[in-house]
């Protein structure tokens, strides 16, 4: 129990919080218990786990990250992780530092301003995100709920809901950061993404053998899924199927958009403004669309 190590409560109860992961031994467990909140910031959480039914809140005004995961398996899980968006600008909330498998586990997550989470570049691989729900993030220009740097991540089962402005989801790749190292063997199975002002989920450069499936997209303006970045001939073997998109807005972006091949099969698209968007040399089949293409 973090009560057991200090105050909390307060506008800063990072030395609590420290002192708390600092007590037990790795793979220990600290606990929040509902009811009570915890305000954290630039807090380090290495191979130990956060759980409980209580809230995490960032230190108002901070231009430190909330939060770096570092060591195995650090993990979030159970509590309510608030922004409280207001009161930040554009720092990353909860970052990685090496990290093997991070794990977000049945979090309600909500009110970030800028990047919830951002990992590092290569150093972070099998991250593992689980039953989530993300709401009201990515309020700003070139934000995202999950900036993924590092390979064999996974999304199985989370919701998320409305990003306001033109920041992702969901970005895979080596964006913005010169590493030529391959994001490779992702997945998303069974997430929903409603309500978002761009496109849900974007691979940039090098995100390869990424799987998209049985997933749902409703009311993104600019589209489900699309590749962007320098050199498109650097993503690879995207496979999308199973997956249902519906009222995909944007009247020049289409539910998914690809610039180079890759395999779509079994897909619903309904009153979709755009069709698809593709390139020679795709494996396309078994697709159902309805009242699409403007």
């Amino acid at each position: 129990d973090v009560r057991n190590y200090g105050t909390v409560g307060t506008a800063d109860d990072s030395v609590t919080m420290a002192a708390a992961i600092a007590a037990v031994c790795v793979g220990g467990e600290v606990v929040i218990p509902a009811g009570i909140t915890v305000t954290i910031d630039n807090v380090t959480l290495t191979s130990r786990k956060i759980s409980g039914r209580g809230t995490l809140k960032w230190v108002t005004g901070s231009t430190n990250p909330m939060l770096t995961m570092a060591g195995v398996s650090p993990c979030l899980a159970g509590v309510t992780i608030d922004g409280e968006s207001a009161n930040h600008g554009t720092t990353v909330a909860v970052v990685t530092s090496s990290a093997t498998q991070p794990r977000f586990e049945h979090l309600i997550v909500k009110n970030f301003r800028y990047k919830f989470f951002l990992s590092d570049a290569v150093n972070s691989p099998g991250g593992q995100v689980a039953g989530c729900y993300f709401y009201n993030c990515a309020q700003v220009n070139d934000s995202d709920i999950f900036g993924v740097r590092s390979s064999r991540w996974s999304f199985v089962g989370c919701d998320f809901e409305h990003v306001t402005s033109l920041g992702h989801m969901i970005r895979f790749g080596q964006y913005a950061v010169a590493v030529g190292v391959a994001v490779t063997d992702c997945r998303v199975i069974g997430c929903s993404f409603f309500d978002s002002a761009e496109c849900a989920i974007v691979c940039e450069t090098l995100t390869q053998e990424c799987v998209i499936d049985g997933c749902t997209f409703r009311d993104c303006a600019d589209g489900g899924v699309k590749c962007e970045g320098d050199v498109l001939e650097l993503v690879k073997n995207i496979t999308i199927s199973d997956c249902t998109f519906d009222t995909i807005t944007s009247a020049t972006n289409a539910p998914f958009q690809w610039g180079v091949p890759g395999t779509y099969v079994n897909n619903r698209c309904y009153d979709c403004n755009g069709g698809f968007s593709l390139v020679g040399g795709s494996l396309v089949e078994g697709n159902y669309l309805e009242n699409c293409g403007a």
